[in-house]
């Protein structure tokens, strides 16, 4: 059992002939030299850091300890030494079912014919990431199947066999063309879903577009305020490539998903959804393709206060 993964720790600076440990519990200061008692693992993980790079050739990636997600940040001092800045993810795989989002969206996420685009939108470190790998692992699990999980790094630990199904997870380096590379490729895999860590440049938001037309069902994370903002994002994004970027996404979306975190004593979870797959959808598209998108607002009133109608 590793020392390092049962630790209780903020960071790990590794350097050449140091490691400092940042935040450990029970230290007398904020930084303190790692213990004695994880020397042998340390030459350990400063050589897969080493390799990681040298195989990825990024700045960032990802080592797995014992089940639990590293992200690894390289630099070189001025004395041309490497120090790697190793941090353990803050994502985790919450069950979806149990973050509180309405029935019609978790039936929508569920439903075996879901195709096109699914976006989870927030701003950061609002759980995006914990969010839809949650909903991998539940798609996974319901309906069997293939996940292509493309990330840069990768920050859960959703690589194998999810009950019937199984996630393929890899790292999209610059390297090796980015997340539009690795989405292009995976688009001929046959998978049953992709999921993108994050949606940021035109590439990645063209090619996603394109899929959604093309019956993939692509899952991915954008940073968005809210679901409106995220609309628009994603057509600005992808315009240059489309001159009709409204209608594309217009006939491709599926869902999107937006969440805030607001932490205090308790941290509580808060979202709106637009689910395109009722009798509105049509009302919905319509609005999206005519670049309508503030006025998707009252739409998602609607169906919010449909949910709590019938719920109640």
């Amino acid at each position: 059992m590793s020392l390092i993964a049962n630790a209780n720790f903020v960071d790990l600076y590794l350097g050449e002939t140091f490691c400092d440990v940042k935040g450990l519990h029970g230290a007398v200061s904020s930084r303190v030299p790692a213990p004695a008692e994880w020397d042998a693992e340390l030459i350990e993980l400063r050589a897969r850091c080493r390799s990681a790079f040298t195989q990825l050739d990024e700045l960032e990636f990802s080592v797995n300890l014992e089940g639990q997600l590293l992200r690894v940040t390289k630099v070189t001092d001025v004395n041309q030494q490497d120090v790697f800045f190793v941090r353990r993810s803050s994502a985790q795989i919450r069950r979806f079912d149990e973050l509180g989002f309405p029935d019609h969206v978790i039936e929508q996420w569920r439903d075996p014919s879901l195709r096109g685009l699914v976006l989870v939108v927030g701003e950061m470190a609002n759980g995006k990431t914990s969010t839809a790998a949650g909903m991998v692992v539940d798609r996974m699990q319901r309906h069997g199947g293939l996940t292509i999980a493309i990330e840069d790094p990768p920050e859960t630990s959703l690589s194998g066999e999810h009950g019937a199904g199984r996630v393929v997870q890899v790292q999209a380096t610059r390297k090796t063309g980015g997340y539009a590379e690795h989405l292009y490729h995976a688009m001929r895999t046959g998978a049953d879903l992709i999921f993108l860590g994050e949606i940021r440049d035109q590439a990645t938001a063209s090619e996603a577009l394109s899929a959604s037309l093309n019956g993939h069902l692509i899952l991915a994370t954008l940073h968005a305020g809210n679901v409106t903002q995220a609309l628009d994002r994603i057509v600005a994004l992808a315009g240059p490539r489309f001159e009709n970027a409204h209608e594309v996404l217009a006939s491709g979306l599926g869902m999107v998903i937006c969440q805030t975190l607001k932490r205090g004593a308790v941290t509580r979870m808060t979202a709106q959804s637009l689910v395109l797959g009722g009798p509105d959808s049509l009302g919905i598209r319509e609005k999206i393709r005519q670049g309508n998108t503030r006025n998707v607002q009252q739409d998602i009133v609607a169906q919010t206060n449909s949910a709590m109608w019938i719920k109640n």
